[in-house]
């Protein structure tokens, strides 16, 4: 068998070089390009097993490789958060209450969190601390009516937030996000986004208190490998969202390489290079 990978995320480092680690080819796309560019990719390589890294471009070329991981369906209905959120409820894992509807929070559910499309890593992500006084016309309506991918959805005040990667039907690790800066100023924040004042910790070997759920989470989505954000409030947990395309340093795509190295068939390597080594 002959692996490959396709990714679309221009400026992140980590899919190519973990194709680099990993000795296999990998190639750029915009989702933008159809499928001829993956036809391109498979027959000049001879791919016949493929690795989608947060990528659904191309996706009806899918059915001509013996295998693909994470496929161009799973990826799309993962990232529409309001739907996927729904598959993982479905399956009986826990989430946040999620709606596009104002009425759907009594008063007493409030604060809300309003996320409006084409956000990332926490980016205009607001806090509604109460229902408007004029619910059909207030700003927040608004976006709801505007925005088809904007939601509310149900503000939880956590104690922990990891970052839990599974592949293969296995819990890899997982990545605590702790204070970059003094913890009075980190914890003001309403989203702890990575950046200014929140990083990943240390990898550690997943909590069993969620490590079934994550499995479960990327198996319902019908996903073979990703990272799943977990916000914890003593013993109760409730899964955010699941990364396609996860950011990873070299000690963390080692992990992916295990996983993939027990593929029967698979012919890969790792190449030990440390000066591979990047800051996320």
């Amino acid at each position: 068998m002959q692996l490959g990978l396709l990714y679309n995320r221009f400026g992140d480092p980590t899919a190519p070089r973990f194709a680099e680690d990993i000795n296999i080819p990998c190639f750029y796309m915009k989702n933008a390009m159809g499928y001829k560019r993956v036809r391109e990719f498979r027959r000049e390589y001879d791919i016949t097993h493929l690795i989608r890294w947060g990528i659904t471009a191309g996706g009806s070329q899918d059915q001509y490789f013996e295998r693909v991981y994470n496929s161009s369906e799973a990826i799309s209905s993962t990232s529409q958060k309001i739907l996927a959120r729904r598959i993982l409820r479905d399956a009986g894992i826990p989430v946040p209450k999620t709606s596009q509807r104002l009425e759907s929070f009594d008063e007493s559910e409030y604060p809300v969190m309003l996320r409006r499309s084409g956000t990332s890593g926490g980016d205009n992500i607001m806090l509604v601390a109460k229902p408007p006084h004029k619910m059909e016309t207030s700003f927040v309506a608004n976006i709801l009516k505007t925005d088809s991918r904007a939601y509310l959805s149900e503000y939880w005040e956590k104690d922990q937030e990891y970052r839990v990667h599974v592949a293969l039907g296995q819990p890899l690790f997982m990545a605590e996000k702790v204070p970059r800066t003094a913890p009075k100023e980190a914890f003001r924040q309403i989203v702890w986004n990575i950046g200014e004042f929140w990083q990943y910790g240390d990898n550690q070997d997943v909590l069993p208190l969620f490590s079934d759920q994550c499995v479960n989470a990327i198996k319902a989505l019908e996903l073979d490998f990703g990272a799943v954000d977990v916000i914890r409030k003593g013993d109760e947990v409730q899964i955010l969202e699941v990364n396609t395309a996860a950011g990873m340093q070299k000690k963390s795509r080692r992990k992916y390489y295990e996983a993939f190295r027990d593929i029967e068939g698979a012919v890969i390597s790792w190449d030990n290079n440390e000066e591979n080594v990047i800051e996320e």
